[in-house]
């Protein structure tokens, strides 16, 4: 098994979620997340329409609804209007297909998703490991990060917050899957095994339309940190330890009492 399907065997199976994770690359949007609980939730067509500059977000097949591979593939139809009404199906090979047929709904494309990060069993094994939790690609995605310390607590607001508009929330870890091999329905909750470094856990809303929208759950300021994007492994390490491994947090040099967790 190579790294990039064992990271998908853990992703796949990733265990209890115990703290999320959010990483902006501006203030005011982080800002915003604490004290409101501003959820920034584009759609799944903003994904699929984002350019790949290189920081993971993009994602071409993001939110497809189905793919059939091209082995043993036929591809029969016929065009609808008076023009055709005497012709034949079109009939197309396997051989033919340069591809496998990938199916995207409009319904699928309008609907909006949360993502953040998930913390669960596999990052608590690579503390007690000590190796690095995070992928550096995580921490590269901005300078301004949140760890969500009570996941059961932030999806309670969102679940009320989204009740009060009247909005059916969906929500859960992202499972990862080789979409070459995969033949088969598919959802916003299944991407492809090269995303599976992000370990995501997404909420997504019922509400169509914009290509974004805002859900303000209330403020998180006592289920939430915030600290340096580049400090994101050393805080979500001593997180761990402290919060999961009943360890002692480090002391601060000189000073003889525990940091106040304030990066």
């Amino acid at each position: 098994m190579d790294e990039q399907d064992a990271g998908a065997e853990r992703a796949a199976h990733p265990g209890r979620v115990y703290m999320l994770i959010k990483v902006y690359a501006e203030q005011q949007y982080a800002d915003a997340f604490i004290d409101r609980g501003q959820l920034h939730m584009k759609t799944v067509g903003a994904f699929q329409r984002m350019e790949d500059d290189g920081s993971g977000r993009a994602d071409p097949n993001d939110g497809m609804d189905h793919i059939f591979q091209r082995e043993g593939l036929t591809l029969s139809f016929k065009p609808e209007g008076e023009k055709y009404k005497d012709a034949q199906p079109w009939i197309i090979p396997s051989t033919h297909l340069a591809g496998p047929i990938k199916l995207f709904m409009n319904a699928t494309r309008a609907r909006h998703i949360f993502c953040a990060y998930a913390v669960s069993d596999h990052h608590v094994d690579l503390v007690r490991r000590g190796e690095p939790v995070f992928d550096r690609r995580i921490a590269d995605l901005g300078g301004y990060a949140i760890i969500v310390t009570s996941p059961a607590r932030f999806l309670e607001r969102a679940k009320a917050a989204a009740d009060a508009r009247e909005l059916r929330l969906g929500y859960g870890p992202v499972k990862y899957i080789h979409l070459a091999a995969h033949d088969g329905e598919l959802d916003p909750f299944k991407k492809d095994v090269r995303f599976a470094y992000q370990h995501e856990f997404r909420l997504m809303s019922s509400e169509t339309g914009d290509d974004f929208v805002n859900l303000d759950v209330g403020s998180l300021d006592d289920i939430a940190r915030r600290f340096p994007g580049r400090d994101l492994n050393r805080a979500v390490q001593e997180a761990i330890e402290t919060q999961l491994l009943g360890r002692e947090p480090p002391q601060a040099p000189g000073s003889g009492e525990a940091p106040s967790g304030e990066a």
